[in-house]
């Protein structure tokens, strides 16, 4: 059986390169994937509320990188690791910036 957890976070465009989440900010109603870096397949989906929070739940327990529909993609080479329960571990904040065609 696949252990699987939980995790959360922020997607924000970041305008002011502060690395926090300031006013206007945050990137709400936007779909994000968590894309395994050894399979490759998107095993988790979650989309932001109008604070830009993330929840992911039953992940099973692994290294992510994220996958952002419509209209972003992210800022930094960013990978999250997954850790079994008890264990609930933030991601932090994803930075994006607009995608560009």
């Amino acid at each position: 059986m696949t252990k699987t957890a939980s995790t959360y976070g922020t997607i924000f465009h970041d305008k002011n390169d502060n690395y926090g989440v300031d006013e206007g900010e945050a990137v709400g109603k936007t779909r994000v994937g968590l894309r395994d870096v050894i399979t490759g397949r998107v095993t988790a989906y979650a989309t932001s509320d109008a604070a830009g929070r993330l929840d992911f739940t039953n992940v099973p327990v692994g290294r992510y990188a994220p996958q952002v529909f419509g209209p972003w993609t992210p800022r930094d080479d960013w990978h999250i690791e997954v850790a079994a329960e008890p264990y609930l571990v933030p991601f932090g904040s994803l930075r994006v910036v607009p995608r560009h065609s």
